[in-house]
């Protein structure tokens, strides 16, 4: 047997103010994604778009005066591993952040430096999310640290 609808089945007129609250809580939060993802705002520094010098890399012994780089700018990433330049496409919601294919610009490097950079290239192809406290950047890979870096002043 077939029930005509109850009201139970209809939007509910009740609570108008609570709708539109919750209608400025969507819009306040639209205004607030940008690019792709959350502006954090922390220490006057905004977000994650911006340029980066990375001061430690998992399993990797960065040698001293090193300046590995990453310029993150909307959806690409660009940045300087031990030897060579390399580019990638970014996809972030949230705080999740997907590299893309990372392209290099190959450069003649010692084998030792390149095993580094491939290394490193490795890491920054396995993060899934990342998270930014002051000037720092932490890349993770499914809940594990594997790149910092701090914000280029």
């Amino acid at each position: 047997m077939i029930h005509p609808p109850t009201d139970s089945h209809r939007p509910s007129r009740r609570f108008p103010a609570m709708r539109a609250f919750a209608a400025g809580a969507i819009v306040v939060a639209t205004l607030a994604f940008q690019n792709g993802a959350f502006a954090m705002s922390q220490s006057g520094n905004i977000g994650l778009d911006g340029n980066w010098i990375v001061t430690e890399a998992e399993e990797i012994e960065m040698p001293s005066g090193a300046e590995w780089r990453l310029e993150i700018t909307g959806d690409s990433v660009f940045g300087i591993a031990p030897c060579n330049p390399f580019r990638a496409s970014l996809s972030r919601q949230g705080d999740q952040f997907v590299l893309g294919p990372i392209a290099l610009e190959p450069h003649l490097c010692d084998a030792d430096v390149m095993a580094m950079e491939q290394d490193y290239i490795g890491l920054l192809g396995a993060v899934s999310s990342y998270a930014i406290a002051g000037d720092e950047l932490t890349l993770r890979s499914f809940g594990d640290v594997v790149v910092r870096a701090t914000r280029e002043k």
